[in-house]
């Protein structure tokens, strides 16, 4: 039972990560003035 527990909470934290990253760079991207898309 605990290892599905790690296995989901580490799923989770990376989906999490990704989101921050892809959030942060469009942050920057807006702060910077620059039109990638």
């Amino acid at each position: 039972m605990l290892e599905r527990w790690g296995f989901w909470l580490a799923l989770l934290v990376s989906a999490f990560l990704t989101v921050f990253c892809f959030a942060l760079l469009a942050f920057l991207v807006k702060r910077w003035g620059i039109d990638l898309w």
